[in-house]
């Protein structure tokens, strides 16, 4: 009997700490989902704001894009004298043939371009002037402004306005579907995400519903014609001028079933495109259903199994935290060391760019001195042969010779300051290959040793590459002095710079007679900061800015080299299509 009383007090107590583990246990249970919904909470916020940015920086590439193609067609002298003869003469029909073939059919997405004087609509390139003109959407970039614009039909347009000094105002217009779909259409991959636009002024809202692109006016819609409470969100993030994320329900186009998306916002301020607040949503409940389905299941399973383990658990739940502990120390670790690398790697590119900055500068600064002091030569040279006798032909070819040579000097100034140039253009348009070889081996002139002779072999004539000058002479200046460090300490050097057309393509290597590459150093020539030379002669970016002009260019490089005997590196770029005609 006595031990039959001892015993049930054992075995309430052996229920009661069952009970508070099992209790326990569920409580462990919901803390780490609870954690691990945190963290695919924050995952799922970072995806949207990473989608939600690249969205921006899609936007504000279109937008430049295009406002430097107005500006740059405006600035064209065949423009500026077809708007004089519109102006002075009454004759518009050059004027709106120019607008047609420079800007219009350049590109799909543009419907038409305006001319306009006193805010009035005089021309335009498709006959209409029905369009009506909404308030400023966002920043006016430099000499261009951007506004939604509405024609008759209804249709909204996204304007780019150019006012010339004349008075007169053009206006690039785009279809907003299609800007939409040039910025957005592809970014989704579920039914379910959405991307929405706001223009700055907070009128117009680009979105989809139903599975179709809209564009309307803020002030027309409701909770039936669109997602609300998106809209809503994304109109006080405007307001605020700040970065968000929140939840809203919404509802499938195909089904009609409400879910809770998770949304997030990048305003239209300064730092992003300036033009359109960007929103991103996704339905949430397709992320944290199944976390939560697997849950359920392991809280079920782990109360059935819970008594016959708990030593085990005890004993794995000790290494875990001790794993867990030692996992966190790990990854501390991990982040200090790529904290560390990343530091060291921006120390060093800044350190690059500064010196690349002082290399602008002073050539900046040299060419300002040297054309102070060529063009008095220059000057003076005109006058002595203006005054010499007719009959004096060995004083006036001297002279001559004088002026010539200060006139050479002074375009090999130009191209040095145009290839250090801050802030060089970034527009692509057609090169001939072999005047840009020309210029570039005049200005690598100056640094040709005295022991190195420069074979040029330019067969392309007048082959031209789609391409931008400025990265393409930095590639070919890289290349050359490159080759005269290789031939450093070599007698009768010999640098080569060949062009030729190859099966369809323009082929330009520069070759040397030189060290070579060593072939434990070839996998990694185009590494940055990968160099072989000392501190004071190289920072190991030379051939890591080629790499990355071919590979922009979307053109292929080989290199062919020999260690003792030489290296050749070769660019093949795309001919255009006039090239193909020649």
């Amino acid at each position: 009997m006595k031990q039959t009383i001892k015993t049930k007090p054992r075995l309430f107590g052996i229920i009661a700490i069952m009970i508070v583990v099992m209790i326990t246990g569920f409580i462990m249970i919901y803390k780490v989902f609870n954690q691990y919904e945190n963290l695919v909470l924050q995952n799922s916020d970072s995806q949207l704001i990473g989608l939600t940015r690249s969205v921006d920086r899609s936007i504000e590439s279109y937008l430049n894009r295009f406002a430097d193609s107005l500006v740059h067609a405006t600035g064209d002298k065949e423009m500026t004298e077809a708007e004089r003869v519109w102006l002075d003469e009454g004759d518009s029909s050059v004027l709106i043939d120019f607008l047609q073939r420079e800007i219009v059919d350049s590109d799909k997405k543009i419907s038409t371009v305006l001319i306009m004087k006193d805010n009035w609509i005089v021309l335009s390139t498709n006959g209409r002037k029905d369009y009506h003109f909404l308030p400023l959407a966002g920043k006016n970039d430099g000499q261009v402004a951007i506004r939604p614009c509405l024609g008759e039909d209804q249709v909204m347009y996204l304007a780019f306005r150019q006012e010339m000094e004349d008075g007169i105002e053009y206006a690039v217009l785009i279809d907003m579907l299609s800007f939409y779909e040039y910025v957005a259409g592809n970014l989704t991959t579920a039914a379910q995400d959405r991307i929405m636009l706001l223009d700055a002024g907070g009128q117009t809202y680009i979105h989809r519903l139903d599975g179709e692109t809209k564009v309307d006016q803020v002030r027309e819609l409701n909770d039936e014609n669109c997602q609300y409470e998106a809209l809503t969100f994304l109109l006080e993030k405007q307001s605020l001028e700040e970065e968000g994320t929140s939840f809203y329900d919404a509802l499938e186009s195909e089904t009609g079933k409400s879910y809770r998306a998770r949304m997030a916002v990048v305003p239209a301020v300064d730092s992003t495109n300036g033009v359109f607040a960007v929103g991103v949503s996704t339905n949430y409940d397709q992320v944290i259903q199944p976390l939560r389905g697997g849950a359920v299941q392991l809280a079920v399973y782990g109360s059935m199994i819970v008594v016959c383990i708990l030593i085990l658990l005890a004993m794995l739940l000790y290494m875990a935290r001790g794993n867990q502990r030692a996992l966190k120390e790990l990854e501390i670790l991990r982040e200090k060391n790529a904290a560390m690398e990343e530091l060291n790697e921006q120390t060093q590119k800044f350190a690059h760019h500064q010196r690349l900055e002082i290399m602008g500068v002073l050539a900046s600064g040299i060419s300002h001195e040297f054309n102070n002091l060529l063009t008095p030569i220059m000057g003076y040279s005109m006058l002595v042969l203006e005054k010499l006798p007719q009959d004096d032909e060995e004083i006036y070819d001297d002279v001559l010779e004088i002026y010539n040579t200060s006139l050479k000097a002074k375009n090999v100034i130009a191209r040095l300051s145009d290839i250090f140039r801050k802030n060089a253009s970034t527009v692509f348009k057609d090169i001939v290959v072999d005047h840009l070889a020309e210029k570039v081996i005049d200005v690598a002139r100056p640094s040709q040793p005295h022991h190195v002779t420069i074979d040029a072999q330019l067969n392309c004539g007048d082959l031209q590459i789609y391409g931008n000058e400025t990265q393409l002479s930095q590639l070919l200046l890289n290349l050359i002095l490159n080759s005269f460090d290789a031939m450093e300490g070599r007698e009768n050097g010999v640098l080569t710079v060949k062009t030729e057309c190859r099966h369809g393509r323009i082929c330009l290597s520069v070759g040397d007679n030189g060290c070579g590459i060593p072939e434990n150093v070839r996998p990694h020539v185009f590494d940055p900061f990968y160099t072989t030379k000392d501190a004071r002669r190289g920072t190991g970016l030379g051939l890591a800015i080629v790499w990355q002009v071919v590979e922009d260019h979307n053109a292929k490089i080989n290199v062919k080299s020999r260690e003792g005997e030489g290296t050749v590196i070769t660019v093949e770029f795309p001919m255009t299509k006039k090239g193909k005609d020649l």
